[in-house]
């Protein structure tokens, strides 16, 4: 959600030497949308967080036949 609202993909050099920390908390702080569209931003970047788990995990089982030792 904050990679979107900061525009972490795009970042410059002013951005970067604030750091990540400073820079996602100024784009929070300073949004314009009202908490319903936030908390509506944030459970949709956690779907997509969880898609991307379920996804990563299912090929992880794929490439290891089945048994993920890792998780030991």
């Amino acid at each position: 959600m904050v990679i979107h609202m900061a525009g972490c993909l795009r970042c410059t050099n002013y951005k970067a030497n604030l750091g990540c920390t400073v820079c996602s908390q100024r784009a929070v702080r300073n949004t314009k949308a009202p908490m319903s569209t936030i908390m509506r931003w944030f459970k949709r970047a956690q779907n997509e967080v969880r898609e991307f788990l379920a996804t990563f995990t299912e090929e992880n089982k794929a490439v290891a036949g089945g048994d993920d030792r890792r998780a030991a």
